[in-house]
């Protein structure tokens, strides 16, 4: 059976089997209506609370979350550790997966059909900066040389002050870099104080900004988008707030654009103006004419 490893210290290390985490995920979306992503996105904080609770394993765990003088307040600790927790790089890896095999490729296939001149990719919410900075890196390793006419643009949208300085800066822990496969790091960082530093050249590729998602205005003065990440950002939304986002979004994209949402998020009963795909695991929406 496949499994993942757990490790957040070195003297304490634990593998949750594929059954055990997707009853994890059952139990979160039975009680909170919240759909937890892929196990390397949730482990450490799980870790984290197993030792809380002073657990062996992750069986315990879920029986612990099976009692209700239990589960109600743990559920809680939990999803908000695991929605504090800084983004990493390629966080979410099914999503990446399917952005590189298959939305980046049709995206600039179409571009240069269309004889358009430039692909942009718009990145907005609490992982902008990380967000910009790996949709930069996976066009520079795989598309730049096949379509060199072509003009790519990255813009990270941050949506407060706190956000906007989390996505500007250059220095990245070892843990934001966790899941960044080794070839990245020798092409885009270099060392850094604490970590890693994105060099020069891909951090002035970048283009950073801020916004207010529900402010109409502000969205139609960008230009239009082609990829638009909005991950994590619908679930702080009401229904109706969350029908104005993307109402703004869809306004704000190119024909037959593509948006990615967080793997916790929905548009059921939000908004039908996005296509719903699965694509390797993966879901994908994409902007319906009109």
């Amino acid at each position: 059976m496949k499994t993942s490893l757990l490790s957040a210290e070195k003297d304490f290390s634990v593998r949750i089997s594929d059954s055990d985490f997707q009853q994890l995920r059952e139990i979160v979306y039975r009680n909170r209506q919240i759909y937890l992503g892929a196990p390397q996105d949730v482990e450490a904080t799980l870790l984290s609370r197993m030792k809380a609770l002073q657990l062996k394993a992750p069986r315990d765990y879920l029986k612990a979350l099976e009692q209700p003088h239990i589960s109600e307040q743990e559920l809680d600790r939990l999803l908000a550790a695991v929605l504090e927790q800084p983004p990493r790089f390629f966080e979410g890896e099914r999503q990446w997966a399917v952005i590189k095999n298959f939305v980046l490729p049709q995206l600039t296939m179409l571009a240069h059909m269309r004889t358009r001149s430039t692909l942009r990719m718009v990145s907005l919410g609490p992982g902008c900066g990380v967000e910009a900075i790996t949709l930069f890196m996976l066009y520079q390793k795989y598309f730049r040389d096949q379509f060199p006419e072509l003009q790519a643009e990255f813009i990270a949208l941050a949506d407060s002050e706190p956000v906007y300085q989390s996505a500007v800066k250059r220095n990245f822990s070892n843990a934001e870099v966790e899941y960044l496969p080794e070839e990245y790091v020798q092409m885009f960082f270099e060392p850094g104080p604490d970590g890693y530093r994105l060099q020069e050249g891909p951090a002035g590729q970048i283009q950073f900004g801020r916004i207010d998602p529900l402010e109409a205005g502000q969205w139609a003065a960008l230009p239009p988008g082609d990829l638009v990440m909005c991950r994590n950002v619908l679930a702080n939304f009401e229904t109706e707030r969350k029908q104005v986002l993307l109402e703004n979004i869809y306004h704000s994209m190119n024909d037959s654009g593509y948006l990615f949402i967080g793997p916790q998020e929905s548009l059921f009963g939000v908004s039908h103006s996005f296509k719903r795909f699965i694509l390797n695991k993966a879901v994908a929406f994409r902007r319906m004419p009109g």
